[in-house]
């Protein structure tokens, strides 16, 4: 009898278990990408998306065997999946011309003018419009060819850097080419404003503005045709 009764329980933890992979499977399909609750956050992380909520993670961690051996058979499946992009068999009915500009929400265009001018030695852009013509306060500035428009408007997002990513590369930025990057980090060490390099190794640095934009620059960067 005791051996049945084993028998009986193994066999009952077997197929609750499977139930509960095969329902948490489901509820994987069918969770709204942009449904904020428990069962989403941990699908988050079983299905290898990279933006993974620090709440994710304590519940992974206390899953069945099951959630964990998956999620660590997805994870390892992950750096072997490339990325597609499904392009038109024609090509688009147009030709793009490249970026314009950036444009960056910022609370004092005057604070901002001496970042982006007295530190960074970017000029303002006369012949675009300006408050005369939009209804806010901003400038438009020169980076080479392209430009970055400074509006001064209320920020949806939170400028408190404990609320954005420690590295600026994982967080919204622009990236800009430079020919040599010794002398900008001299200048941005001088000024006191701090970056981090890229982890890449490459020739390459973050840092933010005073409103938490973030700006990365790159030494002899190959785009644009080149």
């Amino acid at each position: 009898d005791t051996h049945v009764q084993g028998d009986l329980c193994w066999h009952f933890c077997a197929c609750v278990r499977i139930f509960f992979a095969r329902t948490v499977t489901m509820k994987v399909i069918h969770c709204p990408s942009l449904q904020i609750s428990p069962l989403c956050q941990r699908v988050t992380l079983v299905t290898g998306r990279e933006n993974v909520t620090p709440r994710a993670l304590p519940s992974i961690q206390n899953s069945p065997n099951g959630l964990r051996n998956g999620a660590s058979k997805l994870k390892a499946s992950k750096a072997t999946r490339t990325v597609k992009c499904a392009a038109m068999a024609e090509g688009p009915p147009f030709r793009w011309q490249g970026l314009h500009h950036t444009g960056f929400i910022i609370e004092n265009l005057e604070r901002s003018l001496e970042f982006y001018c007295d530190k960074l030695g970017l000029e303002v852009n006369e012949a675009r419009p300006g408050p005369e013509k939009l209804p806010y306060r901003g400038v438009w500035l020169w980076l080479a060819d392209d430009m970055i428009h400074l509006m001064e408007l209320p920020n949806p997002d939170p400028t408190e850097l404990s609320a954005r990513a420690k590295h600026g590369g994982r967080d919204r930025h622009i990236c800009v080419g430079i020919e040599d990057i010794a002398p900008l980090t001299a200048l941005l060490d001088q000024h006191g404003v701090p970056y981090t390099a890229s982890a890449s190794g490459r020739p390459a640095i973050f840092f933010r503005d005073p409103d938490s934009n973030t700006i990365e620059v790159g030494e002899n960067l190959k785009w644009k045709n080149q």
